[in-house]
């Protein structure tokens, strides 16, 4: 019996838990966030290069979705490599690129790093791997989510003791983990594809095939280039301070940069324009660096922040002074973000157009194949979503 099939036993439980954030989907001050917690274990073998430019593409995309879920989540991702010669025999060729966190400009960070070197697909140690050492949510009415990705037999682990893919999915199971394949092409596929659907189907999560290519539908809008340049004026708003601030404002402009150059031949400010839509999103967090938004959190206190950890323009400022320049910033930064969403919405409309004017297959692609899982799971725990 799968872990759904359970939940059905203890529905009253849920119903009751769920209760206690019901009012937060009417937008309530009390609002309860509920964590979704999801990692990516994606195969870095030879055959995966376009499987992986498609997440660097569309990763923004997967974020924005989640960011139409009621109540709001707290949203988390975390990142393993597997099937990499490189990372040794030692490790079973296996490496946590990132723990589970809200810092998405971490993540797209350690995205753009996966390249391809490896042809030793352990699919069971990976899994053993994201249960085991994720640091997934104690809350019960949390969302686990795991996307396996790979592109060959999912038994090629000779220790089964330990890793063999059924024994690891009970385990999944037990610790509340969803696991969600993604299979990748059509090497050896009478013998592996029913392999990666019977993980999915021990797990109650989804099991999707898609080409080697990705499967990406990429469209140009008339509506990229202005959010490109919107992204840039809100990163003008942005007001860094304290030790890590100018670090993470410098990540976030590189990851900036990176997207510029995910996108490809066909619609090549795609990514960028996802990655706009995200930062003026609900899910995308600043409060530890940037005075914007760290000013809004409980507890912090303006005064305390030394003159020499803010930004050199509000060095010398009187405290009323540097209270109006950071209302002035967030005044600034709610307009930009308006128009970004307003057009965000513009482009997400001309998209589907185009899809059903040119009769695109926009259902088996990478991104729309997790999409679909992640909101489907996210249904089962009592999420709905805008559109």
């Amino acid at each position: 019996m799968g872990l759904w099939n359970r939940l059905v036993v203890g529905a009253a439980a849920s119903m009751l838990a769920f209760s206690s954030f019901v009012p937060a989907i009417a937008g309530e001050k009390d609002e309860k966030h509920v964590s979704v917690d999801i990692v990516f274990c994606i195969d870095q073998s030879g055959s995966m290069e376009q499987i992986i430019a498609s997440a660097k593409q569309k990763i923004w995309a997967i974020v924005n979705e989640m960011a139409l879920a009621k109540p709001t989540p707290d949203l988390h991702i975390g990142l393993i490599g597997y099937g990499y010669d490189p990372f040794g025999a030692d490790t079973g060729f296996i490496h946590v690129y990132i723990d589970l966190t809200d810092n998405l400009d971490g993540v797209y960070q350690q995205l753009m790093k996966l390249d391809t070197n490896g042809s030793t697909e352990l699919v069971g140690q990976v899994m053993a791997t994201a249960v085991d050492q994720m640091k997934w949510s104690h809350d019960p009415d949390a969302l686990k989510v795991m996307f396996v990705v790979g592109n060959e037999s999912a038994d090629q682990d000779p220790d089964k003791e330990r890793f063999g893919f059924e024994k690891v999915a009970k385990r999944a199971i037990e610790a509340g983990v969803v696991v969600n394949t993604v299979y990748g092409g059509d090497v050896d596929l009478a013998k592996a594809e029913p392999q990666w659907q019977q993980i999915a189907r021990l797990t109650d999560g989804h099991y999707s095939r898609i080409d080697l290519s990705g499967g990406v539908v990429s469209v140009a809008t008339p509506y990229d280039a202005e959010l490109a340049k919107l992204n840039g004026d809100l990163n003008k708003t942005f007001l860094a301070f304290g030790a890590m601030g100018k670090d993470k404002e410098k990540c976030m402009e590189e990851q900036d940069e990176a997207a510029k150059g995910a996108g490809p031949a066909a619609a090549p400010q795609d990514a960028i324009a996802q990655r706009a839509s995200c930062k003026a999103g609900k899910l995308y967090r600043s409060d530890d660096w940037d005075l914007v938004e760290a000013s809004k959190q409980e507890g912090f206190k303006l005064e305390d922040v030394k003159d020499a950890d803010l930004p050199e323009a509000m060095r010398g400022m009187t405290l009323e002074q540097k209270k109006e320049h950071i209302a002035k910033m967030d005044a600034e930064r709610e307009k930009v973000k308006a128009r970004i969403q307003e057009l965000a919405a513009q482009r997400d409309g001309f998209i589907k157009t185009e899809i059903e004017k040119n009769s695109l297959n926009a259902d088996a692609g990478f991104d729309a194949v997790v999409k679909k899982a992640v909101r489907e799971e996210a249904e089962r725990k009592g999420f709905s979503f805008d559109r």
